[in-house]
C-alpha cells in the first residue's frame, strides 16, 4: 500500500517482504528518494536508514544507534522501486528532495568554531544532521525551540534524553550554519548527512 505526495517528494509504503534478498517494492515518488527510512511492524528490529546523498555510494545506518555509516548491499534505489531483504511487515518512509520545499544532502566539517554554511535554498523549519564517517548522535533542531539564533535546543533520535543545548546552529534564510566543533556536527574533515524541511514552500525568507 503506497501513499506518496510526488510534489512533496515524500511517500509511505505498508508491505510484507518475503524475506528473500532484494526484492523490489514500489515507492511512487517517480523519482529516486535520497533518502528512505525503513521499520518492521512485526519483529523488533532497528530503523534501517538508507541514502546515497553522503558520498554517491548506496549506503546505510540506523537510526536508534550512534553507528557511523556502513555499504549496503542492496540495490540502490530507482525511479520506481526500493530494494529490501526482510521478511517483515514493514514501514517505509522515502524522501525526494525538492526545491524550495526539502533537501537531503552532505557538508565535510572544519572543526572551527566557525563552522561550515549548509546552502539548502530555504529557510528551514526543521534539521536534522548525522555523522557519518564517525560514531555521532542524530541530531534535530527546529524553528520554535527557540525562536531566535542559535537554534542550541537539539534532540537525538538515538537516546532518550531530553533537549541537549551543547551543539548549536544558525537557521538562515537559505540554509544553515554550523556553529562550534563539536565532533558530532562539525569534526575537521568528518562527513555528515542532512535531512532539512522548509519553514514555507519558497525559495527565499527573511533571517530570524
Amino acid at each position: 500500500t503506497v501513499s506518496a505526495n510526488q510534489t512533496a517528494g515524500f511517500s509511505i509504503v505498508k508491505y510484507t517482504g518475503n524475506g528473500s534478498s532484494n526484492v523490489s517494492v514500489g515507492h511512487g515518488l517517480n523519482v529516486a528518494p535520497d533518502l528512505y527510512i525503513v521499520k518492521s511492524r512485526s519483529s523488533v528490529r532497528d530503523w534501517w536508514v538508507y541514502t546515497t546523498a553522503v558520498d554517491g555510494s548506496f549506503d546505510y545506518l540506523v537510526l536508534n544507534t550512534t553507528a557511523a555509516k556502513a555499504n549496503s548491499t542492496l540495490t540502490a534505489p530507482t525511479s520506481t522501486l526500493f530494494y529490501q531483504s526482510e521478511g517483515d511487515a514493514s514501514i517505509t518512509y522515502c524522501f525526494a528532495s525538492k526545491p524550495g520545499f526539502s533537501k537531503v544532502g552532505s557538508y565535510t566539517g572544519n572543526g572551527s568554531a566557525d563552522g561550515p554554511f549548509v546552502n539548502t535554498g530555504f529557510k528551514p523549519a526543521w534539521v536534522m544532521i548525522k555523522r557519518t564517517d564517525s560514531t555521532g548522535n542524530w541530531l534535530m533542531y527546529d524553528n520554535k525551540r527557540p525562536e531566535y539564533n542559535a537554534a542550541y535546543y537539539l534532540l537525538a533520535n538515538d537516546n532518550f534524553g531530553g533537549d541537549g543545548t551543547d551543539v548549536p546552529v544558525d537557521i538562515l534564510s537559505n540554509g544553515f550554519k554550523i556553529k562550534g566543533s563539536n565532533a558530532a556536527s562539525n569534526a575537521s574533515s568528518g562527513t555528515y548527512l542532512y535531512q532539512a524541511f522548509a519553514e514555507s514552500p519558497q525559495k527565499t525568507a527573511t533571517a530570524r
